[in-house]
């Protein structure tokens, strides 16, 4: 766990963690046959995560709502009491 935790975010300090390098690098430790879209995934959420007003990660995960498009990544939707935000 410290090695995949130690390679995000050695790839968060130097790229944006969505583009197709991060991504591909990410997939060679999260992707599976299960989950062949799992780095993108991870990615995703992080980065919306990052991008919320929430630091505690818990309470993140209580507020996000998770919608899936047919073909598409999911999408992070949450809600604040005045706001809701899409990312």
């Amino acid at each position: 766990m410290e090695v995949l935790t130690g390679h995000i975010l050695v790839l968060i300090k130097a790229i944006d963690i969505r583009s197709e390098p991060a991504v591909r690098l990410l997939g060679e430790l999260l992707d599976t046959d299960e989950y062949p879209r799992g780095a993108e995934q991870f990615a995703h959420e992080l980065y919306s995560w990052l991008r919320s007003p929430y630091k505690d990660l818990r309470r993140y995960d209580e507020i996000a709502q998770v919608s899936k498009s047919l073909g598409e990544i999911r999408t992070s939707v949450y809600k604040d009491r005045r706001e809701l935000i899409i990312v």
